[in-house]
């Protein structure tokens, strides 16, 4: 879905460049929407301004976003390996403490039968 949408976005912005007169091609990268703004007629100009600023928010609002699901995803992440140090420490067989400061299993758990 993103890609479809920048796809979208890079032909619009393709075709703006080429009706305003700048050089498209595979050398030359499309130019900047204030670039794009700058050559525009006025109402056009105030569109753009009004997208851009609109997409910035946006962008911010996902970045924000992101950062929340990463956080989460980390905290997860780290309560599992708690919970999997917990249970391989319940079953370990040696009860001795590694280099690391953690029960030492002689191998690692391949299964646990919850049913029982």
């Amino acid at each position: 879905h993103i890609a479809e949408l920048d796809r979208r976005r890079v032909d619009q912005a393709t075709g703006l460049a080429k009706r305003l007169g700048f050089p498209i091609g595979p050398q030359k990268p499309l130019p900047a929407v204030s670039e794009l703004a700058a050559k525009a007629p006025s109402a056009l100009r105030e569109r753009l301004a009004a997208m851009t600023a609109r997409l910035r928010e946006e962008i911010n609002a996902v970045r924000h976003e992101s950062s929340i699901v990463r956080s989460a995803a980390e905290a997860l992440s780290q309560h599992v390996a708690g919970v999997l140090q917990t249970v391989s420490a319940a079953f370990a067989s040696s009860k001795t403490y590694g280099r690391g400061g953690r029960v030492a299993s002689a191998s690692p758990i391949r299964s646990i039968d919850l049913r029982s």
